[in-house]
């Protein structure tokens, strides 16, 4: 009798966002600790991130590193292509190209971020990913790759490149309000194919904080799902092994 092929299933489970407030930060944490999440990436430039750190040090959550243009503190200066009404933000909603000019700003802001990221923890990030999918942006992928493949991290990216480190499979549908049930993320478990697969995940208890889009409602509705007994169950028997980038 033949024997039965084995499964080769390996799920990251990412939680964004980790030090932009105080209620995210207790989130990552609970489904950190309780639940399914197996790294977090944290957004080194807004409010919350010392805490955030501090959380990820005594409770060993991975730490990665939440590439962000479009809110917060920025290292390198204000300037034409970074915040909430900069045109990296309108080209991420409305479309357009960017520049070789804008890459280089882009790219020396990311560098100030991950220096602070490792003065702060001293070590580097265990992967990076960005706030919004600035990657769809036209003229941005090829001079980040480039960048990404000369530092040697692994990060989240949808192009199939084999100069980095990268999962396999990115799964964006755990988001909207009729994709965030026990029946959804049941499927999308017992759906993974072979390989590495990387769930994006927001989490967040509910405290009041204001936040500029995708409130903290729908972040706790994944946090009390990431958490669900019924789902590490279903982890378990889809022969899912949870790993974190540390893993790839």
């Amino acid at each position: 009798m033949a024997d039965l092929p084995t499964s080769n299933k390996k799920l990251i489970v990412n939680a964004d966002d980790f030090g932009r407030t105080h209620g995210i930060n207790l989130g990552v944490l609970e489904s950190f600790n309780n639940g399914i999440v197996t790294s977090a990436t944290i957004m080194i430039n807004m409010p919350f991130a010392q805490e955030a750190i501090q959380i990820s040090a005594i409770h060993q959550i991975p730490l990665g590193l939440h590439l962000n243009i479009t809110s917060g503190e920025f290292f390198t200066g204000s300037n034409y292509l970074f915040g909430d009404k900069g045109k990296v933000k309108n080209m991420y909603k409305n479309g357009g190209a960017l520049t070789s000019k804008d890459m280089g700003l882009i790219i020396k802001e990311y560098e100030a971020q991950i220096a602070k990221f490792f003065k702060i923890t001293q070590k580097m990030p265990s992967h990076l990913d960005h706030h919004h999918n600035v990657q769809k942006i036209s003229g941005y992928l090829k001079p980040y790759l480039d960048f990404i493949a000369s530092l040697k991290i692994p990060t989240r990216t949808r192009s199939h490149t084999t100069r980095v480190k990268r999962p396999d499979f990115i799964i964006e549908s755990f988001f909207s309000e009729k994709e965030l049930t026990k029946a959804h993320l049941m499927n999308i478990i017992s759906s993974l194919k072979n390989g590495v697969s990387e769930l994006i995940t927001h989490p967040s208890l509910i405290t009041g904080e204001s936040l500029d889009s995708y409130t903290e409602n729908p972040r706790y509705k994944q946090m009390k799902l990431l958490t669900d007994p019924e789902i590490k169950q279903a982890v378990g028997k889809a022969g899912v092994r949870l790993i974190s980038y540390a893993d790839l």
